[in-house]
Parts: C-alpha cells; structure tokens; sequence
C-alpha cells in the first residue's frame, strides 16, 4: 500500500551482475538445472500462475454498481479459461470501506456488499472444482477504528484483558500517534490511514524510555498474534487456499528483521500443519527477508526494492520518473534491473519463489506512458516466462488501460486509474452490470474503443490468447515454469534487447525481447540450431538476431546435459 525511498545499488549486487554479464559474454556452456527446494512449498506452485481480483470492480450480479462475489462465481468458467492455477481476491470483510476494504470491522463476516459467507465458501467450492485455488487478503497489521477491538481498546477503564493496540501518552510528539477518537486518553499508533490503528504484535527493540513498546512476547503481543492465527484458521476452515499478506513487514516496530523473522516462520510451521498446500504470499517487496522469514511467494513490485520500478515503472502518480527497461522511447536499462533482481533470485531461489506481476490495485497497469497492445505482448512475453509465480492483474489480459485522472474512491488516491470495472463486451457498462452509469463503483473507460473480452475471445490475435498461450507453454514445459533455470545471454547497459535461457526440462528455451520502438541486433551463440515457437518482429540468420520496433522471440533450444 505504501511506497519508500529506493536503496542504491550495493557493490555486491554489482559484483554478482558482472559475474553473470561475463559468463554470458564468454558464452559459458553450462545452462541452470531445474531448482531443488530445500525447504517444502506448494507442490503446485511449481507451474502455478495466478489472477488477482479486484471484487468490487469485477462482475456485478445485482445490480447495485459494484461487483460481488456471486459476480465472480459467475466467471470461473472464464478464468478457468485463462489456465491460471489461483485467483488471489482483494479484501471481502466487512469494512466501513475508508481504504476499500483495507479497514477491516469484522474479518469473520463477509461485506454485505460482496454477498455472504455462503456465498464465500461456495466460490472456494466453484473454484475447486474447476482446478482453481482461491487466496484471500490477510489485512493482518491493523484493524478500522470501528472494529470491536479497537472499539474496546478506546475505553477509559477497560476490565483487565489484552489490549490489542499501541497507545502513548497524550502529550507524545510523533506524527504516526493519533489522538484517540474515545475516552481513552492518549494516542494510538497509525499503520497507513488515520482509521486503520495498528495491531500491536510488539517491538523488536523496544525503547525502555518508552513503556508502551512491549516486546513480542509480552502477552497482548501474544494474544494479537493468536487472534489473527484464529482468523487465518477460520477461512481456511471455509475452504480457502493461503493468504496473500497486505503490509507483512509492518507487523513487528523497530525491528532488526529477527522479530518479524520469528513472526512469521511461527505462523508458516502452523500452516503448513494445518493445511500443508495452503501458500503464504507477502506484500514485502524484500524476497531475501520476506522468503526466508516463511513466505511462499513476495511480490517484487514496491517498498524496499528499486527492480519492478526499474523493469516497469508503475508509480501512477509519477508518469515521468526515470525510465523503465519497458519504456517505448528505449531509455531503459536491463542491467539496472538485473543488478537488483539477480542478488534477491540467487539468495531465494531454494526456498520461494518471487513474483513479477503485470500490475495490481495499487499502481498503474502496464498499458500507460505510451504502451499499447503489441507492446504489452512484448512485457507479457517476458513476465510470464521468467523464473517464479507470475500474478495477472484482472483485465490486463485483453489490455485494460490505466485511466487519468479517475476519482479518488474509497481511499485510492491516484489509484483509482487502475481499478475501473472489468470490461467483458460492448453491451452496456461493458457487459460489468446492469446498473445506471452513474451507480457504477467506478466510471468505464470511456474509449468507445476499449478492448473486452467478447471481442478478444473472437480474435485470434488478441492479447487475450496470446496470454493463454504463453500460459500454456509454461504449463507444458517445467523449464518454462517457476523452478526452471534462469542465465542472462545478452545483457547490456542502456542496450536492447534482452535476451536469456530458461533451462532445466526436457527442452531449453531461450526469450528475446525488445520493448523500445526502434530496431536492433545482436549476436547470441545459443541461437545455433534453435527452433522458433512464438515470434512476432524477430528474424535469426544463424546465431545473429534482427529485433524490429517492440519484437519478442521465444525459441527452443537443444537441452544440455
């Protein structure tokens, strides 16, 4: 949800990056085996592909503007389509909707504007029985204000039980301490938004100066801790399939990493006890801690690290910060990226996976800054073949695009741009439901020309079966899949294109792309005998390869042994 300053680039990320950059140049022999896990993970991750939905913004089945969860049931045979593994579903809980569900007031009781905790556990039901697995938010580090919990923590003489929250004196001066909203005085400690106060699961290094740092194992730590485990059981009960965690590394304060580290592997060995293939996901951002720390999967995309930013640019409100490798003017740079990506793959590799997706609620969808269809093959060529679980934001498939200017509703700020209704046909509302315009969550994109699915479906050259196709090959071919070797070939600072070996099956593959709009070529020993499977602007002349404006090639090479 939130964005920090960006780190440098370490010496030893440098170092790793030559080394790599100097073995494809010297056309090392040697392409990666499969990866062996050292540690147990989904065993369906290893070719696993997911969908995030926005339910709000998806499918609406009563007509009220807003998408639901019988919306949702009502397109599984379409997502099913797609040949994804997992939808992964934004907040469904009862919320006063100050952050679009990221408040939560109850997390046992479904919205009643998504529907009920039938109709829940029928999704996780109607999914199941089409091979797809359903994970659900976890909004694990803070509550709304009208939760009852915080409702509780506020009262000026509260019987002795834990309290869940962190308050200071009323006379304290820090700007993430707000003044309480009920007779309690004193100030409690903020996580994102005023109305979302943080759950207390303690301090790493708690400040003795400070009498309201506790530590984790001060027993109202202790009591957060089992009452958000009784939450996570409580759906997995209902029949969901893991949780993808909002804000994970904001759950311990002041922390040196060990804490949170703790927290996490605590809850991990519980839930692989308990349902051994429900996955973790975290919205950390660090895969080196966050992988470690007990998650399946962490989104490379925000927070701590520069690399999404530097592949993909998706700050909405920053259309013109530095240029990304996927920039169409060709100011990119895969090295920069590469140095930031290849220290977090190596270090992770063993123990999770790491996902690049397409977008998601909270910045932009890759069609902006100039990028149109054939350009988005060229970025979908490339996130979904590369190593770990890639993740489809709902309606990039058919190229949604990211809308200006759209109105900040229920706390998005700038990212309402990125979470306008789904666009299934050229009916009205686009096929989204059959309110009145003006009841719509969101307004439609207004483009009488806006991709839909309907159209997409009867076009063989949509972006909508490209991505099945790129689906389906990485389902086919484990060297195409999340534990398939990853080497860089031809990688060159300020230079297109980009050019590397996914290895370790039955057959190698080897994936170009040139995402700026201005031709190029280079030479690439490993092309010797390959054979074209995808291609659209690439042509090869033995090992040299002419990449034309916005091209990608996916060729199959002979498997070394």
């Amino acid at each position: 949800m939130r964005t920090s300053k960006y780190p440098l680039v370490s010496r030893a990320r440098s170092c790793l990056l030559a080394a790599c950059l100097s073995a494809a140049a010297h056309g090392a022999p040697d392409a990666p085996p499969l990866v062996k896990l050292e540690r147990p993970v989904p065993a369906w991750l290893a070719t696993a592909v997911c969908y995030q939905i926005y339910p709000q913004s998806f499918a609406d089945t009563n007509g009220d503007g807003i998408g639901d969860l019988r919306g949702i049931i009502a397109k599984l045979d379409y997502v099913k389509s797609l040949g994804v593994d997992a939808i992964w579903l934004n907040p469904i809980y009862d919320s006063p909707f100050g952050d679009a569900g990221y408040d939560v007031r109850d997390y046992k009781r479904v919205a009643s504007r998504y529907g009920t905790n039938a109709d829940a556990k029928l999704l996780f039901a109607e999914a199941h029985k089409r091979g797809i697995r359903v994970v659900v938010d976890l909004v694990a580090g803070h509550t709304s204000v009208e939760h009852p919990w915080f409702k509780d923590s506020c009262r000026q003489n509260r019987p002795a039980k834990p309290d869940f929250y962190i308050w200071s004196p009323p006379d304290s001066n820090n700007g993430d301490f707000v003044a309480g909203p009920g007779p309690r005085d004193g100030k409690y400690l903020k996580n994102f938004f005023p109305f979302q106060p943080a759950l207390n699961y303690g301090y790493g290094r708690p400040n003795p100066g400070r009498p309201w740092e506790k530590l984790p194992s001060d027993p109202n730590c202790v009591a957060v801790r089992e009452a958000m485990r009784d939450v996570m059981k409580f759906w997995l009960d209902q029949g969901c399939d893991g949780f993808r965690v909002d804000m994970a590394a904001s759950l311990i304060k002041n922390d040196d990493g060990k804490a949170l580290t703790a927290l996490w592997q605590d809850y991990r060995t519980w839930l692989k006890r308990y349902k051994p293939e429900a996955v973790l996901v975290s919205e950390w951002s660090n895969p080196s801690k966050a992988i470690p720390a007990g998650f399946d999967i962490d989104f490379l995309i925000h927070f701590e690290s520069p690399a999404y930013r530097l592949l993909m640019n998706p700050v909405l409100n920053r259309e013109n910060a530095n240029h990304s490798f996927f920039s169409v003017d060709g100011t990119g740079d895969i090295t920069a990226f590469l140095a930031e990506y290849l220290p977090q793959y190596e270090k992770t590799k063993t123990l999770g996976f790491i996902s690049l997706p397409t977008g998601n609620h909270d910045f932009s969808r890759p069609r902006f800054q100039g990028r149109e269809i054939p350009d988005l093959k060229v970025v979908y060529a490339m996130l979904l073949t590369m190593p770990g679980v890639p993740f489809i934001y709902y309606g990039d498939e058919i190229g949604m695009r990211n809308l200006k200017g759209w109105p900040d509703k229920e706390g998005a700020m700038w990212r309402g741009s990125c979470r306008s209704p789904m666009q299934w046909s050229a009916d009205a509302n686009a096929g989204f439901s059959t309110a009145s315009a003006d009841k719509l969550y969101l307004p439609l994109d207004p483009d009488p020309k806006r991709p839909n699915v309907a159209d997409e479906v009867r076009d063989p050259d949509s972006l909508l079966h490209f991505t099945r196709q790129l689906i389906a090959l990485r389902h086919k071919h484990p060297s195409l899949g999340s534990l398939g070797g990853f080497k860089p070939l031809y990688a060159r600072k300020n230079t297109y294109p980009f050019v590397y070996l996914r290895s370790g099956g039955p057959e190698n593959f080897l994936i170009a792309v040139n995402p700026s709009h201005a031709a190029t070529e280079c030479e690439v020993p490993e092309l010797d005998g390959a054979k074209r499977v995808a291609s659209s602007g690439a042509e090869t002349n033995g090992t040299n390869l002419k990449m034309g404006p916005a091209s990608y090639a996916i060729y199959r090479t002979q498997a070394t042994r």
